[in-house]
């Protein structure tokens, strides 16, 4: 499974890591949206997890650019407010999920479920 961590914060993207590490994993790390966006036109990442907000373009721009460029693109959009609009927003942009930075431990679940449902 290869896996694209987009967040400003390092420790953050760290700790995505650290909750989806399994047997075989590739991550990569972007830590604004301009790098995600430039890193999906070059490789296919299985999934990216995407923070709203980052310096320049944020995460619910880039996830529009992905997903116009990438139907299909499997995005979890992640931050540290558990807002309902900003969700709303995530899943018009093409997101599959917004989960909450409080439920990062969640992720492996998450993506597993979202995986089985969208199959």
């Amino acid at each position: 499974m290869k896996y694209l961590i987009v967040d400003d914060h390092p420790l953050t993207r760290q700790v995505v890591i650290d909750s989806l590490r399994e047997s075989g994993a590739e991550f990569a790390e972007a830590a604004s949206g301009e790098e995600a966006i430039a890193y999906c036109e070059q490789h296919s990442p299985d999934w990216i997890i995407m923070d709203v907000r980052m310096p320049g373009r944020g995460g619910l721009f880039a996830s529009r650019q992905i997903t116009s460029s990438r139907p299909g693109a499997r995005i979890v959009v992640i931050s540290q407010y558990d807002d309902d609009l900003m969700a709303n927003e995530a899943r018009a942009v093409g997101a599959m999920d917004f989960v909450s930075k409080d439920r990062i431990a969640e992720l492996p679940s998450i993506l597993k479920e979202l995986h089985t449902s969208n199959s």
